[in-house]
């Protein structure tokens, strides 16, 4: 993990700094035998989508920890508005979310359709949920 947040791609990093927010790293379990690319792109487009639709002077909380039942749990946590019923119905499949359900976002709405299809890759499940601060996406392998 520390791999994978060691190497952040410049637009990460650039949003990061543009928006005054801090990526705080909480790792409490040892390596994982994983695809490294398949797992690096996922947790880059999780982050980078945190970073987009976090609130500003915010952090970004990256989370990997293991489950009771031996599985790995990664998380990335932003501190901003939840996301509609409408759209989290929606967010997960592709091409469907429309101009007024991404609020005039930038992009075709595919950055987490296409996290969940590298973590179905790697045998694994995704989740996107509202918490009382913020949104979080939820990775388990």
């Amino acid at each position: 993990f520390n791999q994978v947040i060691k190497n952040l791609p410049a637009e990460i990093t650039q949003n990061l700094k543009n928006k005054n927010q801090n990526l705080v790293i909480q790792i409490s379990t040892g390596n994982i035998s994983t695809d490294l690319n398949l797992i690096s792109t996922a947790i880059h487009r999780a982050i980078h989508n945190a970073t987009k639709f976090g609130t500003a002077t915010t952090d970004i909380i990256f989370s990997a920890t293991k489950t009771d039942d031996g599985k790995n749990l990664i998380s990335i946590t932003n501190q901003g508005p939840a996301i509609s019923e409408a759209v989290l119905s929606k967010i997960l499949k592709p091409f469907q979310l429309d101009e007024n359900v991404m609020n005039h976002s930038v992009g075709m709405g595919l950055g987490l359709t296409i996290c969940q299809a590298l973590i179905k890759a790697l045998k694994g499940t995704m989740s996107v949920r509202n918490l009382s601060t913020g949104v979080t996406v939820e990775f388990k392998l």
